[in-house]
């Protein structure tokens, strides 16, 4: 995936949320996917704020210009955007680690940590209370670190939820599920996803087991064909997920909720955490590849829709609160207020 302007971290290990890119910050040297991505001239994978002036009027869906992902992909360590008012603002983090590249977000009721995939440097979240946790999008490759962090501190897994159904967001669910006996949840309209995503079993392919996404795949040690199903799926809006959601918030806490998002695929979801710390009302949402900093998500792959993604940003973008803290699918984390002020692709649909 690549945005202009994005920093991600590419290596393994966990992290707190990256602070917005500064240019006193080197890029990185390209990773065998990035260089591949280039040979290909692979376009984005997102729309691009800097881009929005090129497009027509109404034209969300219309392919942007090629970019360089070498250049759009860029290394941030030892930098934090803090997920509590009044915290570090930025402020480089002395590391504790338990493994490579470990960084930890301290919050009064809740923890944010995110993993790097390394396929297309997915944004894995980890948010815990006191003895619990839930997995948002866990990316190709993220297990073992994201397993570590859970032993290491003690937390129950109660849950993976999944923002959409690409597979690069949803490549570790298995493992995950299978390794700590914790259900998957997903929106219904794109559950279909998470079954031979490749159709290399003859299935429905909702990804091209010939392109950039396979190839980065196999670059990072993943084949295509071994896409495993996770064993235990529930959909949004079913008994047992409502269930589930109800023991997040008795486990890890805060309230929870989600916002059906259509545009980028069928049944892309914004998670939703809410709490007070003190007297102060706080919210995250977890916008997959929605919303972005800067950026929304691209229309013009299949179960893609731009009107539907217009209906979409025009509701996160009166629904959610100015102060709302946005952690997407790829690159640095924003606020609602922020992306108001910088990205026309969200304030024009207001």
């Amino acid at each position: 995936m690549c945005l202009r302007g994005w920093r991600a971290t590419v290596t393994s290990g966990v992290s707190s949320y990256p602070a917005p890119a500064s240019n006193s910050q080197r890029d990185a040297p390209p990773t065998k996917s990035v260089a591949r991505a280039r040979r290909a001239g692979q376009r984005c994978a997102c729309w691009s704020a800097c881009a929005s002036a090129s497009l027509p009027a109404g034209a969300l869906g219309a392919p942007t210009v090629r970019c360089a992902p070498a250049r759009a992909l860029r290394l941030l360590v030892g930098q934090c955007l803090c997920f509590a008012a009044g915290g570090c603002a930025g402020r480089p983090h002395r590391p504790l680690r338990s493994g490579p590249g470990l960084r930890l977000v301290h919050m009064t009721a809740i923890k944010v940590r995110v993993v790097r995939a390394p396929v297309y440097a997915t944004n894995t979240a980890i948010v815990s209370g006191p003895d619990a946790a839930v997995v948002v999008d866990p990316g190709a490759g993220t297990t073992d670190d994201v397993a570590a962090l859970l032993e290491q501190e003690g937390l129950a897994l109660v849950a993976v939820l999944i923002t959409h159904g690409h597979v690069d967001h949803t490549w570790d669910a298995a493992a995950l599920s299978e390794r700590f006996d914790a259900p998957v949840l997903v929106s219904p309209d794109d559950a279909y996803r998470l079954t031979d995503p490749f159709g290399i079993a003859g299935g429905p392919a909702t990804h091209d087991p010939a392109g950039p996404l396979a190839d980065a795949l196999r670059d990072a040690g993943h084949d295509p064909a071994a896409f495993v199903t996770p064993a235990a799926v529930l959909t949004l809006g079913s008994t047992e997920a409502d269930a589930v959601l109800s023991s997040i918030e008795d486990r890890v806490g805060g309230r929870w909720s989600w916002i059906a998002a259509p545009g980028h695929t069928e049944g892309a979801t914004v998670y939703v955490v809410s709490y007070d710390d003190g007297d102060v009302h706080k919210e995250i949402a977890f916008t997959g590849d929605v919303l972005f900093s800067s950026g929304v998500g691209r229309t013009d792959l299949h179960g893609g829709d731009a009107q539907l993604m217009e209906r979409t940003l025009a509701r996160l973008g009166t629904e959610l609160t100015p102060e709302t803290l946005i952690v997407p699918g790829h690159g640095p984390g924003s606020t609602i207020a922020a992306e108001l002020a910088k990205n026309p692709l969200l304030r024009a649909r207001r």
